[in-house]
């Protein structure tokens, strides 16, 4: 069961089915909100810009480096209106977020943390009513499977 922070759940899915190194996967990104008052939730429309805000680990075995992504860039842009996602009483928000397999990624299942955080309380120096404040972290498996022996073998050819 998903957390319910401050009469808001947060959850993340990712599609159930294995996935091949090299690929993509869209992970949908869930907020509930259960209060009977109108809330906005923070999540950057540009990808790119979510490092430190909306972030997937995915767990490697030593001696690897788990993998972060976003990457980080050296200047995301400032917030704008558009990054502020309005969420009625008792409605459902969902959004999503693409979670790359990297090509070198071996078949098995890998745990996968994707932490949501938000400490941006005010947009150009105003308040923002019913904004929700916090961190949450919610896991998951993905399951790497090999590689298509057609498909390395084609590579090859070319």
């Amino acid at each position: 069961m998903s957390p319910i922070i401050d009469d808001l759940r947060i959850d993340a899915e990712i599609p159930p089915q294995s996935v091949r190194p090299g690929t993509s996967v869209e992970v949908v990104l869930r907020f509930v909100n259960l209060d009977t008052r109108p809330r906005k939730v923070f999540l950057r429309r540009s990808e790119a810009s979510r490092y430190g805000q909306s972030m997937f680990r995915i767990d490697v075995p030593s001696p690897h480096a788990d993998i972060v992504q976003p990457d980080p860039i050296s200047s995301p842009p400032p917030p704008t209106a558009a990054d502020f996602h309005e969420l009625a009483p008792q409605a459902t928000l969902e959004l999503s977020q693409t979670l790359r397999v990297p090509a070198e990624l071996k078949p098995r299942k890998y745990k996968v943390l994707w932490t949501y955080e938000n400490r941006v309380g005010r947009l150009d120096g105003e308040p923002i009513p019913g904004i929700w404040l916090g961190t949450v972290q919610i896991p998951f498996v993905l399951n790497v499977v090999a590689r298509r022996i057609g498909a390395v073998l084609r590579g090859r050819s070319s």
